[in-house]
């Protein structure tokens, strides 16, 4: 493989990887918000 498809690869992985953190971590924000907004009634 060459470099420039490994640096291609990669970056691949690691914009998923953060695209799935954001997700994820988005989530979690929006749960918790919910939780608390429910808990208030």
């Amino acid at each position: 493989m060459g470099t420039n498809r490994l640096e291609a690869f990669s970056d691949g992985v690691i914009a998923i990887i953060i695209t799935i953190m954001v997700l994820l971590s988005h989530s979690s924000h929006v749960h918790i918000w919910t939780s608390e907004k429910r808990s208030k009634k």
